[in-house]
């Protein structure tokens, strides 16, 4: 509307109109209180409500609601903003509130509701206040910067030590603090001395507190160099917010404490040979002043080895005289010096008067090990000894006038180890002769034993001369020998003689019989008939027979020859030939038949397979070490051919070939490189390695064993994304929920590890993610983060880089980038960035269609749509002046924009910019985005400055002064700026361009690039000496149409370059100077040239000297010269060697040039060093005073650094000064200090100023101050005084504890600790213990440290001594001091104990004494009475009313009961005597002691039980060839019980013997029964019993007797004897059964009589045992496991069954038996098979052979015929017994073999026969358990089997069934086919048979197979 302002009228009607407007708008009114103060405490969370409130508006118009002052815009918003008519608003914290200082708690809220958003509105504020409470929420901090003390440990008192803190709380009892100190430790000990030491207090001011800490005691450096402490502050009072720091005291230490060796001890052994001046052993000693240490010097005091050793100032001890360790002191010391070491501190006395504590002493032990200097030494020189010819071997000779022959080595250990051997007189070695022992260690005596008999001949010699000779093991340089000379005695004999003294012959293995082996000859010297000799042969094992004339020795085979000489089965057979003469006399001889190897037996391996565990890619193993060592044995001959064995690799499966390789020789397996996990062909990681061992023999024989390598995946491979790059995109305004996940994209990483150990990942963000993603670690999907902010603006890409981390050990990473695109919203304004500027020709008519400037304003959003416009112009000439008017119009016609894309054009051809109207026309552009969704609208400006340029019409020029003559250096670098040139044009568009016109070299060498703007610029090489100057042409050339231009040259003069270096005169320089020369002084003129011009050419020198200043050089001349003449010492450094260094002088340094030559300065000796002392001249030592003169007491040292071998090194001794003069003398060569006279009457200290002094010109010395401590020798006795008048002293008893009876004292004329004393007291034999109730103080003080109210005898006796501290002590005379202590009666009788034990004998008559009861009463005169107040039985014990003593009224038996109790009670039947006043106590009554003492009668035990065998008949079986004198294996005490108790009935009192008749057997009768020798009893029983119960074969019995013999036994001890009789049956070998049991012999020995009797029981026959071994494997190995009984079995008619009929009987009662297997673990009963003799007779060996030739005709016969007939049936068989007949390897099926086809044989098919598995031993296993032993033979529901490795190898089946590591759940054919024998077997048992505790019906019912595909045409019947 539009109101006409010239009349009146119109101007009524707007102001009415204006009136109508405000009548008809009501304002809006705020409803609620706003009187009230608001409140919430200061950490109250951003958006919580304050305040709800309404508003409303009359005419129903908008409302809008805002925030009125600064403090509610801060602090809240209020929400909604915006409402019609009525509506609820709420006012929210919209920041962090804060009321601590220097904030106000008090703030006003105003509010103002306006219902119109124009001014035509009505406007309503209102306000409310707003009150911030405070909360703790302010840390205190602490404002010191020290938190460090430093304090002195002599500290008395020092000022509190300050902390200061503050607290920012508003409120005072927030920011109130407390203190608290607490010790930094863990130890309770250590935390309790800190509190003690230091005590902190608080100080508080305002918000200010104040700590101040407090010493409370002094401070010990030596005990703590520090205290550290956690201060902390807490505001609240202590209990709310803290602050801590470390506080640490650090003590400061002072002198005062002696110095301290770093160990009590020191020990360490030397050589006794060990050279003069050797090191020894170094000790050290610190100041125990850490923190402000002296120097610490050594001393030894004198001792027995003293004078061996001396120490230096380091506290190197070294050797100062020979050792000799076998003779003299060190000898009687045990080998052992023990050295005193002092240690004092080296200090001024003047500055430290107070350090009084400066010695310290430490043992060091020095142990003088052995060397080998002693030789073996003889006690005589010879002996005379006798013997009768022909004595028996190891007979000793008898020694004539000694009884031994005695040899010692004074030296020790192995070096006094002495070997004798025996020797001829022509140094021949005796063997006919033996000497015992052979060896000796440090001294011993010799016995002489014959060895050979036939040696002592009397005929043939009378007498013979024989040495010992002693030799030293560790040295046999070492020896001594000693003469024997030998009478021989004659005793009548002549023997046949052997032609040798053994027999040695060798035959093939395998050998046919008869085959001759060797002839045998022997002589007798007697004369005829009875020179005959005939042969007979004994042993071999009735392999060899020898023909009785001629000796010959041929082979006997039985059966099969291969076998009976099969070498490896036995090697060697051992035979005795026995020649006899005509006349009874015979010789024998030993002959050894070796059997030579034949290549029969193949290689075999030590393990049936090789388990190996190999890390992969592992380089220990890599080439160095082997993977395993494959080991194995041939039973052929060794160190032969057919023993040799060879090693190759036959296959390796799934490992490269060629990385595995094995040591031919050795049978090391070795990598050539590491494994790869991932390259192995089976994902398991498990590589068979066939290995073959072959032989060297003809023909060759070879084996196969596998090795199993398990590879260990590692974890060497990184996880690997399967991209580098993802992509994800999500729109800006995504947010998450903790539980509901915004995806942006999703990674993916492989790992190509082989075990999920090493190939799982896991995903983390490593950067990128700028916190607003986060990636699910499993998934890898990567997600928004809750509470993310995205903003595309801001960022609209993220490239996140993401980890995959696996889980090997150490984990790998691989890494890959997620780049997530944000999708916009359109919420940004457009922006201009940068200057909107262009330059335009003038009048240019293509500007209107074409555009010359487009202008692109920027918007963050992608949906925006932006519109230009034009709003303001402004114009300025050329001198930037505004113009105006017009020309303002004017210009604003020359320019249109496009409002789409922003582009500028000029108008129109008739518009065109003029730039004489404006030179730069100033636009502003605007802009805004149509689809602005958020706020609206969204504009920016802009403005565009258009500059208008000329045309062309002027040329380019130089301006007046431009440089035209320059220089450069010719080496100036590539690029180099040579000058610069400007050239300048009118022209306001014009635009130059540079160029230097071409020419001859070298002006190419030059260029102006073409954004150089002018400057010149070298490109090519110069060269001064060929073009010293040059002439540049420059062209400058404008852009004008046409171009202008114009030139100008440049003088350019070449510079010249340092490119010449110096050049010594000489190729080097030597000289020689004294080390005293003086400064300045020239030793050396040096010169060099340099070619260079000027500066370049002039040579100035210098001196490299390193650190060391003693020379220099002029740098002009080159002349050398002293420098420092106080820094030449040729002690210090007697040669140098320099470097002078020749440099040329160019302007530039980096230009500079050198060249260098060596200069060697030899310094020439004079005699400037004094001799220095070691230990920093101090030197300290003991001495007692009665040395004798000339005594040595301490050597002194001092050295010159001056040149050794000139009088300048040469160094004399002599005293200067001495504070006891004449004493002492010194050795001026050595330095050694001796005592002059007797010091006797000296003590104390003794200074000694001892003076070095050298030979040179002039003399220099050395002083040093030698301290000589003189030790008073202690002489003199104390004397005791102040005695008690008859020595005796008397208390009453009730004297008070600690009190002070009497006080001795002592005199002694001695000086020093040898005139101190001290007090001691000792016991009076038979006196009561004075040391429980008295204590002398070493002072003298007697007193009493325990109450003598109570004793009850008395007086007290005692010795009382004085003791000086002297070396050695003296003590004064004992003297005997009495205590009589006065009794008053004022106690009861009590017991001591509660209970009291007493003994009697058993069987000890009625009213026998059984002990006597005691009772105390500290009263000495009272008397007290005994009463019975309980016992079991009335009577049974009394007790003397007033002696206490317990009497037994009757006699008891140890054996019905052992013990009885009674209760007895003690009171005081005295009268009340000797009442004192003394002591002012009342009595206390009876029951306050104890007056009830239990009694404990024990019965002892007598020998009045006599052992008593535990059955009536022991039987055992004995072999009929038992030789005499073997020990049975049966020990009688096995068989005796005794029912006496402890020591009467051990083993060891019980003593046997025969007793009666031997009875035998009808087939015995006829027997001699007479023994070998005689027994125990002088008797010559057949069979002996010992005394200790051993049983001992006394009779050769023949070998065809069988029967048994009945020998009466006793047993008896002290008191009583029992008999019984030993039943032994005389067995043969074929007789003898085996059983294997488990347990070792000791366990299985114990067990043997219940296992034979169980046996016995169930078989009706009497098992009897024979003898125990150790189980031997098939290799002949000890299985510590097992154990095999030796047992026979006798029939009810006595008759001994064979092992077949007793094989047949435990076959026949298999099932009976089966719970006595499971019970005892027996696994196996099989005959014995005999590797001895068995004693048969040569005729029944032939029919025997004989037999067996007919049955295995017969048999081989059936055989045929069966083979023929049943061939289908038997290989059905073969099948059914699937027996694993072929090699399982890798799944192949190697070569058949058919083991065990012999039933019979000793490798017998475990299938014939059997009627249980080998090994399902049934002791209390469970066939369901899947780690029970018959897990291997029966399947557990298809559970792999578990066993270990000594299960496996007791296995018989093994031996069939080869296990194959890894096969799982393979069941071995045998396996499936004994699991079904089984089966049937417990199905089909009798009912009689329990299983009970052995297998379940239920475990029965549950057998299945493992493989029931081997079950297929398998019955049970036909294995």
């Amino acid at each position: 509307m539009v109101w006409s302002t010239d009349t009146n009228l119109g101007r009524l009607l707007y102001i009415l109109g204006l009136f109508h407007l405000v009548l008809s708008n009501g304002p809006p009114t705020f409803h609620g209180d706003w009187s009230g103060v608001l409140s919430q405490n200061e950490n109250a969370s951003i958006g919580t409500i304050i305040k709800t409130f309404s508003v409303s508006d009359p005419d129903g118009d908008d409302m809008y609601l805002s925030a009125v002052d600064a403090d509610t815009q801060e602090f809240f918003n209020i929400t909604p903003s915006k409402g019609q008519r009525n509506f609820t608003a709420s006012i929210v914290i919209a920041k962090a509130l804060d009321c601590d200082p220097p904030r106000q708690s008090l703030i006003a809220v105003r509010v103002r509701v306006t219902d119109r958003e124009n001014s035509e509105g009505n406007t309503v504020d209102t306000k409310s206040h707003f009150q911030i409470v405070d909360v703790n929420d302010e840390i205190p901090k602490f404002t010191s910067a020290q938190f460090s003390w430093t304090i002195d440990e002599n500290t008395g008192s020092i000022d509190d030590f300050l902390v200061t803190a503050a607290d920012n709380d508003q409120t005072t009892r927030f920011y109130s603090m407390q203190f608290t100190l607490n010790p930094n430790t863990q130890s309770s000990a250590v935390a309790n001395d800190y509190k003690n030491t230091f005590h902190i207090f608080t100080d508080q001011s305002n918000r200010t507190a104040v700590a101040r800490v407090r010493l409370q005691k002094p401070l010990d450096f030596e005990t703590n160099t520090y205290y550290s402490f956690k201060i902390t502050a807490t505001d609240n009072s202590g209990s709310g917010n803290s602050v801590s720091n470390d506080f640490v005291v650090r003590v400061q230490d002072v002198q005062d404490t002696a110095p301290v060796f770093t160990s009590a001890l020191y020990r360490t052994s030397v050589s006794e040979n060990i050279a003069l001046g050797a090191n020894v052993l170094k000790v050290t000693a610190m100041d125990g002043d850490r923190g402000v240490p002296n120097p610490v010097n050594y001393a030894i005091e004198n001792g027995t080895c003293s004078e061996l050793f001396r120490i230096d100032e380091n506290g190197q001890i070294v050797t100062n005289k020979a050792i000799d360790r076998d003779r003299g002191g060190i000898a009687e010391l045990g080998s052992t010096c023990i050295l005193n070491i002092v240690a004092f501190e080296v200090f001024d006395r003047q500055s430290q008067p107070n350090n009084t504590n400066t010695n310290t002493t430490a043992e060091a032990r020095i142990t003088i090990s052995d060397v080998n200097d002693e030789a073996p030494t003889f006690e005589r020189m010879s002996y005379e000894a006798e013997v009768f010819e022909n004595t028996a071997q190891n007979i000793p000779i008898t020694l004539l006038n000694v009884t031994e022959i005695d040899a010692y080595d004074l030296d020790e250990g192995d070096n006094a180890q002495m070997t004798f051997t025996l020797h001829y007189e022509n140094g021949t070695e005796c063997k006919d002769f033996d000497v015992t022992p052979h060896r000796v260690q440090g001294r011993g005596s010799l016995i002489i034993r014959v060895k050979n008999s036939g040696f002592l001949d009397y005929e043939a010699k009378k007498e013979v001369n024989i040495i010992i000779k002693a030799t030293e093991a560790a040295n046999t340089n070492h020896s001594a020998n000693t003469s024997v000379n030998i009478r021989i005695l004659d005793i009548n004999d002549h023997n046949p003689q052997f032609g040798n003294k053994t027999y040695l012959f060798n035959v093939l293995e395998n050998s046919p019989n008869a085959s001759s082996v060797g002839n045998i000859t022997a002589n007798d010297a007697d004369s005829e008939p009875y020179a005959n000799v005939t042969f007979s042969l004994t042993g071999g094992a009735d392999r060899f027979t020898i023909d009785a004339k001629i000796g010959e020795i041929r082979t006997v085979c039985s059966n099969d020859c291969s076998k009976e000489f099969d070498r490896e089965r036995q090697q060697s057979f051992y035979m005795t030939v026995t020649a006899s003469d005509g006349a009874g006399r015979s010789n024998s001889t030993s002959v050894q038949v070796d059997l030579i190897d034949v290549n029969d037996e193949a290689p075999r391996f030590r393990q049936t397979q090789y388990f190996v565990y190999a890390k992969e890619m592992d380089t220990n193993k890599y080439k160095v070490m082997p993977l395993v060592v494959v080991q194995a044995d041939d039973a052929d001959d060794t160190n032969t051919n057919n023993s040799k064995i060879g090693f190759f690799l036959d296959d390796t499966s799934s490992m490269p070939r060629d990385n595995i390789t094995i040591n031919e020789t050795t049978g090391e397996v070795f990598l050539k490189y590491e494994i790869d996990y991932e390259k192995l062909n089976e994902t398991n990681g498990v590589v068979d390695v066939i290995v073959t061992a072959y032989d060297f023999g003809q023909p060759q024989r070879s084996t196969n064993v596998t090795v199993t390598i398990t590879v260990e995946d590692g974890n060497d491979n990184a996880p690997v994304f399967n991209s580098d790059l993802f992509n994800g995109t999500v729109s800006e305004n995504a947010t998450s929920s903790p539980t509901i996940f915004t995806i942006a994209g999703i990674v993916h990483a492989t790992d190509e590890d082989g075990t999920t150990r090493n190939n799982e990942c896991q995903y983390f963000i490593f950067s990128g993610a700028f916190d607003h993603f986060s990636v699910n670690s499993s998934s890898g999907e990567v997600y928004v983060k809750p509470g993310a902010n995205l903003d595309r603006e801001t960022r609209d890409l993220y490239t996140i880089t993401i980890i995959a981390i696996d889980t090997g050990s150490p984990p790998l990473t691989g890494t890959t980038m997620i780049q997530v695109k944000i999708k916009d919203v359109n919420d940004k304004s457009p922006t201009f960035s940068g200057k909107l500027e262009i330059k335009i020709d003038e009048n240019k008519t293509n500007y209107v269609s074409e555009s010359f400037i487009q202008i692109n304003a920027t918007d963050e959003d992608e949906n925006k749509e932006l519109v230009y416009s034009f709003i303001g112009w402004k114009g300025f000439d050329k001198n930037n002046k505004e113009i105006s008017g017009y020309d303002t119009e004017k210009i604003k016609t020359y320019f249109k924009i496009n409002e789409t894309d922003g582009k500028v054009y000029v108008s129109s051809k008739d518009t065109l910019p003029d730039r004489e109207v404006a030179q730069v026309i100033q636009v502003t552009v605007n802009v805004s985005d149509k689809n602005a969704y958020h706020p609206v609208p969204q504009t920016a400006t802009a403005t565009l400055t258009i500059t208008l340029q000329d045309v062309n019409d002027n040329a380019p020029n130089f301006p007046n002064g431009t440089v035209t003559k320059v220089n450069m250096r010719e080496n100036a670098g590539r690029g180099s700026i040579l000058t610069t040139v400007q050239a300048y044009d009118v022209d306001e568009t014009s635009n130059i361009t540079y160029s230097i016109i071409k020419g001859a070299s070298p002006i190419d060498a030059f260029a102006i690039p073409v954004d150089a703007k002018g400057e010149i610029r070298k490109y090519g090489d110069l060269d001064r000496e060929t073009n010293s100057s040059i002439v540049l042409t420059i062209n400058v050339t404008d852009n004008g149409n046409p171009p202008l231009w114009s030139t100008l040259d440049i003088t350019v003069d070449i510079l010249d370059v340092n490119d010449n270096t110096p050049v010594f005169e000489k190729a080097d320089y030597n000289v020689t100077v004294l080390e005293n020369i003086t400064d300045g002084l020239q030793i050396l003129h040096v010169n060099a040239s340099d070619k260079d011009e000027g500066q370049n050419g002039n040579v100035s020198f210098t001196l490299d000297v390193g650190n060391d200043n003693s020379f220099g050089i002029d740098p002009i001349t080159g002349i050398i010269s002293v420098k420092d003449h106080s820094l030449i010492d040729r002690e210090r450094k007697e040669t140098y060697i320099l470097q002078i260094i020749a440099k040329d002088n160019p302007t530039e340094i980096i230009e500079q040039r050198s060249a260098s030559q060596q200069l060697t300065i030899v310094i020439d000796d004079v005699n400037d060093n004094a001799p220095e002392f070691t230990n920093g001249g101090n030197y300290y030592v003991k001495a007692r005073e009665d040395l004798n003169d000339g005594t040595f007491v301490i050597k002194v040292s001092a050295t010159d650094k001056d040149k050794t071998g000139t009088p300048n090194g040469k160094i004399s001794y002599k005293i200067e000064n001495s504070t006891g003069v004449g004493l002492f003398k010194i050795d001026s060569k050595t330095g050694d200090i001796s005592t002059n006279q007797s010091l006797q009457g000296h003590y104390g200290n003794v200074t000694l100023d001892v003076k070095a002094e050298d030979s040179g010109e002039p003399k220099l010395n050395g002083t040093a101050i030698v301290v000589i401590f003189i030790d008073d020798v202690n002489l003199n006795k104390p004397i005791i005084i102040d005695l008690p008048a008859s020595n005796t002293i008397g208390v009453y008893e009730c004297i008070k504890v600690n009190q002070e009876l009497y006080k001795f004292n002592y005199t002694d004329a001695d000086k020093g600790n040898n005139a101190k004393a001290t007090f001691n007291m000792s016991v009076v034999e038979g006196s009561p213990n004075v040391f429980e109730y008295f204590n002398m103080t070493t002072d003298g003080k007697l007193l009493l440290t325990k109450s003598i109210s109570n004793i009850v005898v008395v007086p007290f006796e005692f010795y009382i001594q004085a003791t000086d501290e002297g070396t050695p002590p003296l003590s004064s005379e004992k003297l005997r001091i009495k205590i009589q202590v006065k009794d008053v009666n004022d106690h009861p009788p009590y017991f001591e104990n509660e209970t009291v034990a007493l003994h009697i004998d058993e069987n000890k008559v009625a009213w026998s004494s059984v002990g006597q009861l005691t009772s105390k009463d500290p009263d000495r005169d009272s008397s007290a009475c005994y009463y019975i107040t309980e016992q079991p039985t009335m009577g049974l014990f009394v007790v003397g009313e007033t002696n206490g003593t317990v009497h037994a009224t009757r006699m008891f038996d140890y054996e019905t009961q052992k013990s009885f109790a009674i209760t007895v009670s003690v009171k005081d039947c005295s009268t009340t005597v000797n009442a004192s006043v003394a002591c002012n106590e009342s009595v206390p009554p009876a029951g306050s002691v104890r007056s009830i003492q239990t009694v404990l009668i024990g019965v002892n035990d007598v020998n009045d039980n006599p052992p008593v065998f535990t059955t009536n008949e022991i039987t055992f079986g004995m072999r009929r060839t038992t030789a005499v004198n073997t020990i049975l294996d049966l020990n009688l005490k096995d068989y005796v019980s005794d029912s006496d108790f402890q020591e009467y009935a051990t083993k060891e009192t019980w003593v046997f013997n025969n007793t009666g008749s031997i009875k035998y057997s009808d087939s015995l009768k006829s027997e001699p029964t007479i023994g070998h020798g005689n027994c125990a009893d002088g008797q010559k029983h057949v069979i002996c019993v010992h005394g200790n119960g051993s049983v001992v074969n006394n009779k050769y019995f023949s070998e065809d007797r069988s029967g048994y013999i009945i020998v009466p036994v006793e047993v008896h001890d002290t008191n009583n004897r029992s008999i019984t009789q030993i039943r032994i049956y005389l067995i043969g070998d074929s007789e003898i059964m085996k059983m294997v049991v488990f347990g070792n012999k000791t366990i299985v020995s114990d067990r043997k009589d219940d296992i034979m009797g169980l046996y016995s029981k169930i078989t009706d026959h009497t098992f009897v045992y024979d003898w125990l071994e150790d189980h031997k494997d098939s290799n002949g190995r000890v299985d510590s496991f097992r154990t095999d009984l030796y047992f026979h079995v006798v029939n009810k008619d006595g008759r001994i069954l064979s092992a077949d009929e007793a094989l047949r009987l435990v076959d026949r009662f298999s099932y009976e038996l089966m719970q006595a297997q499971s019970q005892y673990s027996i696994s196996e009963v099989t005959k014995w098979i005999s590797t001895e003799d068995d004693g048969e007779s040569p005729l029944k060996t032939v029919y025997i052979l004989v037999a067996l030739v007919v049955v295995l005709t017969l048999t081989i016969a059936i055989i045929i015929y069966v083979s023929i007939v049943t061939r289908n049936t038997y290989k059905r068989k073969l099948q059914a017994a699937t027996i694993n007949t072929h090699e399982f390897k890798d799944g192949k099926v190697g070569n058949e073999f058919i083991p065990g086809s012999n039933q019979y044989s000793r490798q017998s098919n475990p299938l014939l026969n059997a009627t249980i598995s080998e090994k399902a031993v049934y002791d209390n296993i469970s066939m369901g358990s899947d780690n029970s032993f018959d897990a291997d033979i029966i399947g557990n529901g298809g559970m792999t089997p578990k066993y270990d490795g000594l299960e496996e190898q007791v296995r018989v089946l093994d031996m069939y069934t080869e296990v194959a590591p890894g096969m799982g759940d393979v069941e071995s054919p045998l396996d499936a086919a004994l699991r079904l024998h089984d089966m049937q077997n417990l199905h089909d048992k009798p009912e009689t048979i329990s299983t009970e505790g052995i297998v379940s019906t239920h475990d029965i019912d549950a057998l299945i197979f493992s493989n029931p595909s081997y079950l297929k045409g398998l019955e049970s019947s036909e294995i």
